[in-house]
């Protein structure tokens, strides 16, 4: 990783060749550290003070993050998927 500018230079090679390519185009890409098969995730604006929810009935319940990206949370413990979560205000 190049500190100063925080990005990677990455060798790959097309599986289907472009109709045009242009010099010195960037890419953004996200890579995958991890996957998972059925699991239950929320919406990671549920998410309040770093590891609550709402309940339904206005208070809080502690709940276990597992893996985690930009939009959705992991939930491995704490809840279950009868539980009813209200969003946070």
């Amino acid at each position: 990783m190049n500190e100063k500018t925080r990005t990677f230079t990455v060798i790959a090679t097309f599986v289907k060749k472009p109709e045009v390519l242009y010099p010195n185009l960037s890419v953004e890409a996200n890579i995958i550290l991890n996957k998972k098969e059925k699991t239950m995730t929320i919406p990671s604006s549920y998410i309040t003070d770093d590891t609550y929810v709402m309940l339904k009935d206005g208070s809080k319940k502690r709940v276990v993050i597992g893996l985690k990206d930009y939009q959705f949370v992991e939930i491995t413990g704490g809840i279950d998927a009868t539980t009813e979560i209200i969003l946070p205000k």
